[in-house]
């Protein structure tokens, strides 16, 4: 039987030792690139260089929170924060309006400058379909 390698790489990134056992290729990825997971996780934005990732778009706000609106399309129980309503306003004057906004998480100090905030968000809203719906 096969062991799986620990990546065992110091993050070029942020200085994170990275000993951590992932499936073969991602082991291979992260040792190559000489990035910790997390890092990995950014790097892969950077790489996508666009506001389009997976038919998604992304949104970075200059609080350095990164999500994306997902399709409209998707089931209820399956949309991003519930399917509370965003109302995003891109830096090239476009407002989009969405019920399936999901969170990425917080970009890291160390990647903002190469994801650069694209939009901001004006506060989510609301509006339960039916009385005594658990949100």
């Amino acid at each position: 039987m096969h062991k799986p390698e620990s990546t065992n790489v110091t993050c070029k990134e942020c200085g994170k030792h990275e000993n951590g056992t992932w499936v073969p290729e991602h082991t291979k990825k992260l040792r190559d690139r000489s990035l910790c997971f997390d890092c990995d996780y950014w790097q892969d934005y950077v790489d996508r260089a666009g506001d389009l990732v997976h038919g998604a778009t992304c949104v970075r706000t200059p609080d350095g929170i990164h999500r994306t609106i997902c399709d409209e399309r998707a089931p209820r129980g399956a949309r991003g924060h519930g399917g509370r309503k965003f109302v995003i306003v891109f830096s090239d004057g476009r407002r989009v309006e969405s019920t399936n906004v999901w969170f990425q998480g917080t970009i890291p100090k160390h990647f903002r400058a190469r994801l650069s905030p694209n939009a901001t968000i004006e506060e989510p809203t609301f509006k339960p379909p039916v009385q005594g719906y658990p949100f």
